[in-house]
């Protein structure tokens, strides 16, 4: 790891459980030249709990969004957000598939 790598410290007082489970993951990777495409279906069950209304945010980096469904059903631009290092969902129902679909450079990124 590089000495310059950011370092977040989690101290126990500060932890928090989960909003939502992620009961399974099912992933489907497309390999081609230059460019990878990632398929991925979570089973997601908000725990108990947590309010409705409550977004879920996936982390991830150097990623391209191709699309992202609930329960089959394609979201529009509003029923989401996605920044350089998060993606988050509104609105979601307690149990859902969360689909999403996204092309990564595999040979651009430089990221550990």
């Amino acid at each position: 790891m590089s000495k310059d790598a950011d370092v977040r410290v989690v101290r126990l007082r500060d932890y928090r459980p989960p909003a939502y489970r992620i009961e399974s993951t099912d992933l489907a990777f497309e390999l081609e030249e230059g460019v990878t495409r990632v398929t991925s279906r979570l089973r997601i069950v908000r725990d108990p709990a947590t309010p409705a209304g409550t977004p879920l945010v996936l982390d991830g980096s150097e990623l391209e969004l191709v699309s992202v469904a609930i329960d089959g059903v394609p979201l529009g631009g509003n029923q989401y957000r996605v920044d350089a290092e998060s993606l988050t969902l509104h609105d979601l129902p307690g149990t859902a598939e969360v689909a999403v679909v996204t092309r990564i450079r595999p040979e651009e990124n430089t990221a550990l």
